[in-house]
């Protein structure tokens, strides 16, 4: 009677392991862009929970965000990134912009953002 071999070979072991190791490396890269991100989004969406700092004008809510945004040690890549808009009485808060990644050699990553706030100051 033959007994046949169980288990992973060396190569199929060495393979899930390279594949870890992309994922991981990619993963390292992508999660300072995303953590920025995060600390933006949170910091726009407390400044639109706070009523009284809605009813400022819109240089005054530009100057309280880039305060926040220097205490959480964060930076937009440009001035454009964040568009301030009311209409009738409506405060829309727009955050475009995208991060270019360096990833491997010639291989770069495009993360775009895109959120917008709608606000209604009483």
């Amino acid at each position: 009677m033959r007994r046949q071999q169980r288990g992973a070979s060396f190569f199929s072991t060495m393979m899930i392991l390279m594949v870890i190791g992309i994922f991981a490396a990619v993963g390292l890269k992508l999660y300072p862009v995303y953590f920025d991100h995060y600390l933006i989004n949170s910091t726009v969406v407390e400044l639109t929970e706070n009523k009284s700092d809605i009813a400022k004008s819109n240089r005054e809510i530009r100057i309280l965000l880039s305060k926040r945004f220097r205490i959480n040690q964060v930076k937009l890549p440009s001035e454009e990134a964040l568009k301030l808009e009311r209409d009738a009485g409506v405060l829309t808060i727009t955050l475009n912009y995208q991060v270019e990644v360096p990833m491997f050699y010639n291989v770069a990553a495009l993360v775009k953002f895109d959120e917008k706030y709608e606000v209604i100051p009483r």
